[in-house]
């Protein structure tokens, strides 16, 4: 369904009307899966829903061939684990809320230590 030029970058070659998997516009394209569907969701890729599947218009393909993709912007990530930890009215740091809470020892009915 395409065709590789002498550089290594893919030519956009005549393919068949209808529709293309996303198996089908990764190989076309040369790009990922997952940069597919993340074009398709920042709305560069147009998509026909068939049911739950995603199905690309060869049209739309041969034009990205033609005129490329805009970059996508960066994503945020989530906050470093060594991000420092902002401090509370008291001036106490924030607790990082990490799985179960431990029981207080006023919970458990011991005034010392662990037993």
């Amino acid at each position: 369904m395409y065709a590789t030029t002498p550089g290594g970058k893919h030519a956009a070659t005549p393919a068949p009307r209808g529709l293309a998997s996303t198996r089908e516009a990764c190989e076309f394209t040369g790009l990922c899966r997952i940069s597919i569907y993340e074009h398709t969701r920042a709305g560069h890729l147009h998509v026909v829903r068939l049911g739950r599947a995603l199905r690309y218009p060869w049209a739309e393909l041969e034009r990205i061939g033609r005129e490329g993709l805009p970059a996508l912007p960066k994503r945020q990530g989530a906050p470093s684990a060594t991000a420092p930890v902002q401090p509370i009215a008291n001036g106490q740091p924030a607790k990082r809320g990490r799985g179960r809470p431990r029981k207080s020892a006023a919970f458990l009915g011991q005034t010392g230590g662990a037993k």
